[in-house]
């Protein structure tokens, strides 16, 4: 299923994220509105910035836990997918205005 299909969805938040394989930087980043709306924002872009930033919170060091050791025993897959639980950001339950995505 492609990014489309993803962008229209509104029953579950999506990310997909592209790397170098050298370097590990970050070559494409795309999230759904449905995905901003679950952490509390009113847009994807606004996701977007946010994830640029690093300012995204870890609900508590558990979480931050887990996502290191499975960071950790994917390091060297070239493909994968992760389902995570994501805390809205400062307690709010933000709405995303229709369907949509958006590329950086």
């Amino acid at each position: 299923l492609g990014d489309e299909f993803w962008a229209a969805a509104d029953y579950c938040g999506y990310l997909r994220a592209t790397y170098e394989p050298e370097s590990g930087n970050v070559t494409s980043l795309f999230v759904n509105a449905a995905l901003a709306a679950l952490v509390g924002l009113r847009s994807p872009e606004d996701l977007v910035a946010r994830i640029h930033q690093r300012s995204l919170p870890i609900a508590d060091e558990l979480d931050w836990l887990c996502a290191a050791v499975d960071d950790m025993l994917r390091a060297r897959e070239h493909s994968s997918a992760r389902f995570i639980r994501i805390p809205p950001l400062g307690g709010g339950s933000g709405s995303a205005s229709g369907p949509g995505g958006t590329r950086a």
